[in-house]
């Protein structure tokens, strides 16, 4: 009987160039700044209460915080700081998970929760406060020694801190209903593995206009062609239809205008490259570009990400 948890612990420095998620058509004050260096840490755990040959169950926790650089991002009032979006998040939850064998092939089902919630350490910044109640059911079979196909569900309850002026139209709290399809090859004795994925994910909002709907891609490639560091390159794709839009009164103060959002495309793309320099020590580098594309000029922004960091897996 293996080890019954696991815990790692990751620190990282790194540079974001766009923390406000500033739209592209922004006129940024004279003088202002949207990049900042930023530190975080990240602890994750697991442990598994029970197990056997067909059952196991567990607890898991994940949790970070990030600190930005002590900066003025504006020269103008309210003159708000970087630090103003340092944030931290918990993510506790439990899972059940039954082995066996469907048609001489192995598989398995888990059923699975978690909460997570996000607070930013300034209580005045709206855009930062979420906590999610999140239910999952999935399948995996491999018909073959080296390939695993997945099936999920998922239902998510989220409730934002952010308020706007009309909650009929914009509360963004709502119901989230997806599902997902995936599969992974390992390649050369495990030396390489690719992943793809495709979902299918329904918002239900409270506010008309966070009501979306639509479908995701992803695809992810690992390579330990230059052993011992491991390369991976990801990218994920988004494509949302917003049909919610309703205009406010015109003595109320409009969020979103006419004509309204009625798609948010989002792209995103990492490399990582990962070094075990020891069995419990590891170093890493990265970088992720963050595209958001959308019918209305305001949800169109970009962001770039980059860093490093170092772990320690227990």
């Amino acid at each position: 009987m293996s080890r019954p948890w696991d815990l790692s612990i990751r620190t990282s420095v790194g540079h974001n160039d766009n923390v406000q998620l500033v739209p592209n058509i922004t006129t940024f004050p004279v003088g202002g700044s949207k990049s900042a260096n930023y530190f975080s840490l990240q602890v994750d755990g697991k442990y598994r209460f029970y197990q056997s040959n067909q059952w196991e169950a567990g607890v898991t926790l994940a949790a970070t915080s990030l600190w930005y650089e002590n900066k003025l991002q504006t020269i103008t009032p309210p003159q708000w700081k970087f630090n103003d979006y340092n944030f931290g998040n918990y993510n506790p939850g439990v899972y059940t998970t039954y082995l066996f064998q469907a048609a001489d092939m192995p598989a398995s089902i888990t059923a699975s929760y978690d909460f997570y919630n996000e607070n930013g350490h300034n209580n005045n910044l709206g855009a930062l406060g979420l906590s999610s109640h999140n239910f999952h059911l999935s399948g995996s079979i491999r018909p073959l020694d080296n390939l695993q196909l997945t099936l999920s569900l998922l239902r998510g309850v989220d409730n934002f801190q952010v308020t706007f002026p009309d909650p009929a139209l914009d509360d963004r709290d709502g119901v989230r209903t997806g599902i997902d399809l995936g599969a992974r090859m390992w390649l050369d004795h495990g030396r390489h593995n690719v992943s793809v994925g495709l979902g299918y994910l329904d918002n239900k909002a409270k506010g008309s206009n966070f009501d979306y709907k639509g479908y995701n891609s992803k695809a992810r490639f690992e390579t330990g062609l230059l052993n011992p560091v491991w390369l991976a390159a990801e990218i994920d794709y988004a494509n949302y239809k917003y049909n919610g839009f309703a205009a406010v009164q015109p003595w109320k103060l409009a969020f979103i205008t006419p004509p309204g959002r009625t798609s948010q495309k989002i792209t995103t793309t990492l490399v990582q490259a990962i070094w075990p320099v020891t069995p419990h020590w590891f170093v890493d580098a990265f970088y992720r570009h963050e595209s958001y594309k959308s019918n209305m000029a305001q949800f169109a922004a970009s962001v770039n990400i980059y860093g490093t960091g170092l772990s320690y897996r227990f």
